[in-house]
């Protein structure tokens, strides 16, 4: 059993071959763990003898590191209880985490954009190939289409997009300040330049875009739907993007009466198969957390420790406000302007901001 988990590990790391995969791979050498630290935050929990795998994992420097079909990347930071964040370290400083608040509405919220500018079109998912030199080659057409950046190059508007499988590094000169104004808005005040065409989106569509950015979509749900908890509003949301179609619940019923068109949208997506939504939310998230935030840290600063989470990214403070300054950059030229999260995992300091 040993033997074929090793020749199965052996094969996955194989197929890593695109360049920003194999630089996130080579950032976990550095991740250390304060071992009996993370058995002892564990210790507790029931599930101890699962949960404390990952932990002996990085001990023994020997990480787990695949990509999904889907583009996602699966480690040990991804399959660990959260416990043991507060024990890692990189060099001796320990980690922070950037998350994008109501990650998977905000993504939606992209497609819901696109959908309407391509003339009501559902996008084919591609799926990761392993196997590929250039797995996301064949993402670039969704991607292209998904997240379009809104802004073009002002000197030649009719300069073609480059291909994001071939993206190195984007010009941010006269982007920070403007994406760092409290006006700045992809539906109310932001600038001309980079706003989405509202003729395009109902009023319900808007307030769904901006509730997402502002992080607050799962509270107005809480409000309007009368759910007590915080957790069981996002339980509920993950029902209506993901569930099926036929799915009758209280708070779908509330969310298809507070945003029509965007449960329109969904349930379009899922008419034919209702996982297709989250494959393909899942490809987006992929290509704009690895391939274009994380590329371009790779490209700018390769020495900054980066760790992927799905949706969020882990570095050491002293790179939080350049992750974080990356991380709304582009964001910014896709017209969205998302609110982060930011967590201490120094045992003693969690921040949001």
């Amino acid at each position: 059993m040993a033997e074929n988990i090793r020749r199965i590990r052996r094969v996955k790391y194989k197929s890593i071959r695109l360049d920003v995969h194999c630089h996130l791979r080579k950032q976990f050498r550095q991740l250390d763990i304060n071992l009996e630290q993370a058995l002892e935050d564990l210790a507790h929990l029931d599930s101890f003898e699962v949960v404390k795998i990952p932990a002996l994992q990085v001990a023994n420097k020997d990480f787990r590191f695949s990509v999904c079909r889907y583009g996602r990347i699966h480690t040990d930071l991804t399959n660990c209880h959260s416990l043991i964040r507060s024990s890692l370290t990189v060099n001796g400083d320990h980690l922070v985490s950037i998350d994008i608040k109501n990650s998977q509405p905000l993504f939606l919220s992209l497609l819901l954009i696109n959908y309407r500018r391509s003339g009501n079109r559902i996008l084919p998912i591609k799926r990761f190939q392993d196997s590929s030199s250039n797995p996301y080659a064949g993402l670039d057409e969704l991607i292209r289409k998904t997240v379009h950046p809104i802004i073009l190059n002002t000197n030649n508007p009719q300069s073609p997009a480059v291909l994001l499988s071939n993206t190195t590094v984007q010009t941010v000169q006269g982007v920070s300040q403007d994406i760092a104004a409290d006006e700045f808005r992809t539906t109310g005040g932001c600038p001309k330049a980079r706003a989405v065409n509202n003729a395009l989106l109902s009023n319900d569509e808007q307030w769904f875009v901006e509730l997402c950015e502002q992080g607050r979509l799962y509270e107005q749900l809480m409000e309007t739907a009368e759910i007590p908890v915080r957790s069981w509003a996002k339980e509920a949301m993950f029902e209506i993007l993901y569930g099926k179609n036929t799915l009758r619940t209280p708070a779908k019923s509330c969310f298809t009466e507070m945003f029509p068109k965007v449960a329109e949208v969904v349930r379009v997506h899922k008419r034919k198969d209702h996982r297709f939504l989250a494959r393909l939310l899942q490809n987006v998230e992929s290509d704009f957390v690895i391939n274009t935030v994380c590329r371009r840290l790779m490209m700018e600063r390769p020495e900054i420790p980066v760790f992927t989470i799905h949706d969020s990214i882990m570095t050491t403070p002293e790179h939080v406000e350049y992750v974080n300054r990356v991380f709304q950059d582009e964001f910014g030229d896709l017209g969205i302007t998302p609110k982060l999260q930011f967590t201490n995992y120094s045992r003693s300091n969690n921040h949001d901001k």
